[in-house]
C-alpha cells in the first residue's frame, strides 16, 4: 500500500470510529443512559477525537491538489497503522456495548473503561499518527 492511500483509510477511519462511537452513546442515552451520563462519555471521547480530527483534516487540506500515491510502506509498519486504530474502535464499541447488555454494572466502571481505552491507546496512536501525519514538534531556543 502506498503512504497517502493508507493516510486516508486510517484517517476517514478513525474519524468515523470516533464519530461513531459519540453517535452510538447518544443514541443509547435515549434508553440506557442518563443525560448527564452521555454527556460525561462524549466527554472522555471528544479529546481524542478532536485531535485526531485535526490531523487528519490539516492533512487532507494540505494534500488537497495531490493525486500522487505517495511512497511504498512496509508489511510492519502497515500492521501497525491498521492494528491500533482497529483495537481502539473495538475496544471502545465493546465497552459502550457492554452497558447495555448487562456486562458492566455501574457507570462508573464504562467511564474508567473507556478513559483507560483512550489513554493507553493513544499513546500507540499518537505514535502511528505523529508518524502517518509527520506532527511537527516545535523547538524552544534558550
Amino acid at each position: 500500500m502506498h503512504l497517502n492511500q493508507l493516510k486516508t483509510l486510517v484517517g476517514v477511519f478513525m474519524i468515523l470510529a470516533h464519530f461513531g462511537a459519540m453517535l452510538f452513546v447518544v443514541l443509547l442515552g435515549r434508553s440506557h443512559f442518563t443525560f448527564d451520563q452521555c454527556v460525561d462519555l462524549v466527554f472522555i471521547l471528544a479529546p481524542l477525537f478532536s485531535a485526531f480530527t485535526l490531523a487528519v483534516i490539516a492533512d487532507f487540506v494540505k494534500r488537497r491538489h495531490s493525486t500522487a500515491r505517495g511512497k511504498k510502506v512496509n508489511g510492519a509498519f502497515l500492521f501497525i497503522t491498521l492494528f491500533f486504530p482497529l483495537v481502539y474502535a473495538l475496544a471502545v464499541f465493546g465497552f459502550i456495548s457492554a452497558w447495555p447488555l448487562g456486562w458492566i454494572d455501574r457507570i462508573d466502571q464504562l467511564k474508567r473503561s473507556l478513559a483507560a481505552t483512550e489513554t493507553l491507546l493513544s499513546a500507540s496512536l499518537g505514535l502511528v499518527f505523529g508518524a502517518l501525519f509527520e506532527f511537527k514538534t516545535s523547538k524552544k531556543e534558550a
